[in-house]
């Protein structure tokens, strides 16, 4: 509440750029209970190349905005 944020990117395995092979995103746990205890959105940093069961898994786990614009630029998605 103090920072006033509006969404808060989280780490949890993914990166910015263009992967070698399927990232191995980590911290389901710790993404679960942010979700639960942070009032604003999260989002993930680095979606792009990280596999549609991570994506659906983040997702279902509390992330609301997926960052996937390296698959757009190459025309993945």
């Amino acid at each position: 509440k103090e920072t006033g944020v509006d969404c808060l990117a989280v780490a949890i395995g993914s990166a910015h750029g263009v992967y070698k092979g399927e990232p191995k995103l980590s911290s389901w746990f710790f993404l679960k209970e942010l979700a639960e205890k942070v009032p604003v959105p999260l989002v993930l940093h680095g979606g792009s190349g990280t596999g549609d069961e991570n994506l659906a898994t983040a997702c279902r786990l509390g992330i609301s905005k997926v960052n996937v614009a390296n698959d757009l630029f190459r025309g993945d998605v």
